[in-house]
């Protein structure tokens, strides 16, 4: 018996281009997932973070009877100590690192800008900064001898910084200019080398605008260091569930122009995606301990189950005729 032969054939064109085009559907089909699962991941990081700092914040509020400072102008790290040397507070002195990068090294137009000097970031190390204790007791990552402010070496050696003041979808440094001139509110939002941690010490900032109430009332004396028990009782009707503590550094730039509602608008809202990828969708921590992704509309200082400023009734005040919107 005789077999015939099979002749062995190669691979045509046609095929190569069918499998080419199948395996590209298979993987267009998993790159959405994959990238949702990425998003979620980032969003799921940043929320634990800022639980981490929120319950901290919170047991700082037990302890001491007021929340962590916000305008840190006079903060002293003990009675007889000199404050800040200069005029330049921030809103991330509450914790975090002494960061390694300067001015120029984001912005080569900062030039002899002062935020090219010594800013409080650059002035008070690790473990003189309030919040850091309570949430790793000694404060591991300070570096007192190499690190401190008076040693010109400082920018050469590295910000060791935890994870957990690092969100890990941080893509700006760019931050507002509180109790100063406003950017525009229709400005394009810079976007930087540098995450906010790298270049402010955390990615986190604190939520500074509710002075502004107190400022327009009269009495912002008695809050450049702390958050005592007058806010605490203005804002009791709603409680702590909704009183922003920290946010995420993008939504800290969109709320800059906010207002209580019905209160004339100076500015175009600044409208921004979050740092996870959604419009006007940001990560932030409430003064319960709690954090929650939610929209939040930057337009205003209050809105459904969370504020920024004292609750109502703002009896008294002159913000008493927005009281009903």
């Amino acid at each position: 018996m005789t077999h015939a032969k099979r002749k062995d054939r190669g691979t045509t064109l046609v095929e190569v281009v069918v499998v080419a085009a199948l395996l590209g559907l298979v993987v267009a089909m998993f790159i959405p997932p994959m990238d949702a699962v990425r998003k979620e991941s980032c969003v799921a990081t940043c929320l634990g973070n800022l639980r981490t700092i929120s319950q901290a914040a919170a047991g700082y509020t037990l302890e001491n009877g007021s929340i962590v400072f916000v305008f840190p102008w006079g903060y002293e790290v003990e009675p007889g100590v000199p404050s800040c040397p200069h005029d330049l507070a921030t809103e991330f002195i509450w914790g975090g690192g002494l960061p390694d990068t300067r001015a120029y090294d984001w912005d080569p137009n900062y030039g002899d800008n002062p935020l090219d000097g010594d800013p409080d970031i650059y002035v008070y190390l690790e473990s003189e900064r309030p919040l850091n204790e309570y949430i790793s007791p000694g404060v591991w990552w300070c570096d007192p001898e190499r690190r401190c402010v008076y040693n010109p070496e400082r920018r050469r050696r590295p910000m060791q910084l935890p994870d957990f003041f690092k969100c890990p979808s941080d893509s700006t440094a760019a931050v507002p200019t509180a109790g100063g001139p406003s950017a525009p509110a229709d400005a394009e939002l810079p976007e930087t080398p540098f995450p906010t941690w790298e270049w402010w010490g955390t990615s986190y900032a604190v939520n500074w605008y509710w002075a502004y109430f107190f400022d327009d009332v009269g009495s912002l004396i008695t809050t450049l260091t702390t958050l005592g028990p007058e806010l605490m009782q203005q804002k009791a009707d709603r409680g702590a569930s909704e009183f922003i503590l920290f946010y995420e550094n993008r939504l800290n730039f969109a709320f800059e122009p906010a207002v209580p509602r019905g209160c004339p608008y100076n500015d175009e809202p600044r409208l921004l995606q979050g740092w996870h990828g959604q419009q006007d969708v940001y990560a932030a921590g409430f003064a319960d301990g709690s954090a929650r992704y939610q929209y939040f509309d930057p337009r205003y200082i209050d809105g459904p189950g969370w504020t920024l400023w004292p609750n109502r009734p703002w009896d008294g005040t002159v913000w008493e005729p927005y009281q009903d919107y």
